[in-house]
């Protein structure tokens, strides 16, 4: 069984390598973005969402002190005939770069199944609990795809409730959350309304055995309450997380529940007012 740890590696999969095998645009687990019933057809084309910037820098010549946090040449600065004629330079990540970046971040682990339940897995995985233990850690998310059946792109979801280590590797009670998930991304919305970075997050499906809705995998940081906005193949819909089911440290899940956006109309202040401040007298 082949395991990726934590939620950004888990969504990477999902997104970047399970999707191009199932060569479609659409949801690769049913019962998920289906939810969101507001979504049109037609994608938004001015949706700048990005995910994984790779890093930028400027490296500037400098020999004063001055001006040191400032790439731009100062009159004062006793290099500045150096600096005028030696410009910074900016270095960005190419994409091949980026691509091995992220392979060597997002790896899964191999595992070997001691014994499987329909709630989980106990794995024995190749760790080293000194090497791995930032990696691995109770309370981690987990993304889970049998090797055994090289036909079936099937990739459940868990979470990791137990760590036991041994001289051969790490042994690993999984809780087993979903049997599928769709990746998206969220951006919070704050009490001022600015709208912060895009994140990793995952829509699990309904699980009508448990009377359980469709759910939300996000950061921990997130409480019931918070507004988001998901970004969902192009489509940005508002949404409230309405109760916690789980909040680990590391992750948390949330139930849902989407937000009309549609704002009520300000009253329009006619021109043929008799007091021009007449606005103004109230808040005074």
């Amino acid at each position: 069984i082949t395991i990726t740890l934590g939620l950004s590696a888990t969504h990477h999969f999902i997104d970047e390598i399970l999707r191009p095998l199932l060569d479609t645009s659409g949801p690769v687990c049913a019962g998920t973005i289906d939810t969101f019933t507001m979504l049109s057809a037609n994608p938004d084309p001015n949706d700048s969402m990005q995910l994984d910037l790779s890093a930028q820098y400027t490296s500037t010549p400098v020999f004063g002190i001055s001006n040191i946090d400032d790439h731009t040449p100062d009159v004062w600065d006793p290099d500045y005939t150096y600096r005028v004629n030696n410009p910074s330079y900016r270095l960005q990540a190419d994409a091949e770069e980026d691509q091995r970046r992220k392979t060597a971040l997002f790896a899964p682990v191999d595992c070997r199944g001691i014994n499987e339940s329909a709630g989980g897995y106990c794995l024995l995985g190749q760790l080293s609990y000194d090497k791995d233990s930032r990696r691995v850690q109770v309370g981690e998310l987990v993304g889970l795809r049998d090797e055994t059946d090289a036909s079936s792109l099937q990739f459940s979801i868990g979470v990791i409730r137990r760590i036991k280590s041994w001289n051969n590797g790490l042994e690993l009670g999984i809780q087993k959350l979903a049997p599928c998930a769709e990746a998206i991304a969220t951006a919070a919305i704050g009490k001022d309304g600015k709208v912060s970075r895009y994140q990793r997050s995952l829509v699990l499906p309904k699980l009508a055995g448990i009377n359980q809705p469709a759910t939300l995998i996000t950061h921990a940081w997130h409480r019931e309450g918070d507004q988001l906005i998901a970004s969902i193949h192009g489509q940005k819909i508002h949404l409230i997380l309405t109760k916690a089911l789980e909040i680990t440290g590391v992750f948390a899940q949330f139930e849902f529940s989407i937000q009309e956006t549609d704002e009520k109309q300000r009253p329009v202040q006619t021109e043929n007012s008799n007091d021009e401040f007449e606005s103004v007298w109230s808040i005074l």
